[in-house]
């Protein structure tokens, strides 16, 4: 069954985010060619976690896409936040508490899972790569160019 977005010009590809319930992996796999996950208050969601929450998120991806009988397998995209340099992991953290207020107290959950140094991302990349991750979008929490040029040289 091919996805909507075959016909799209320049490859384009769809990527949906969504909380990782059963409906919406359902949903994913019939309609889209990826699937992205996000931060979001649930059991089963990923959310930018950590690796092993992936894993279970991307399980349950793989077997929806299966069970639809799609060739392959889906693309699987993954998330985090990150703050490097003296003083940022305050000021990112801070932001991801007011950015995630509206789910109470999960945000400070959310916050202390902001990558800030480059052995935790180089932990995270690394944990997301041996669970099957495709594609990984880290977001910088702090403003500034400088957070790009200083992840460029973590990742190398």
């Amino acid at each position: 069954m091919p996805s909507r977005t075959a016909g799209l010009p320049w490859g384009w590809r769809l990527a949906l985010a969504a909380r990782i319930t059963r409906r919406r992996v359902s949903i994913a796999a019939a309609e889209a060619d990826a699937l992205a996950s996000s931060w979001r208050r649930s059991a089963t969601s990923h959310g930018g976690g950590p690796p092993r929450a992936f894993a279970g998120a991307a399980a349950k991806a793989v077997s929806a896409w299966s069970d639809l009988g799609r060739p392959g397998r889906p693309r699987l995209w993954g998330m985090g936040y990150f703050a490097l340099g003296e003083g940022t992991a305050d000021a990112g953290a801070k932001y991801l508490r007011h950015y995630y207020a509206f789910t109470g107290p999960f945000a400070e959950k959310i916050a202390a899972g902001n990558l800030t140094s480059p052995g935790a991302i180089a932990d995270f990349i690394r944990g997301y790569e041996d669970t099957g991750c495709d594609e990984l979008v880290l977001f910088p929490t702090v403003s500034g160019i400088e957070q790009i040029d200083r992840l460029a040289e973590v990742i190398g």
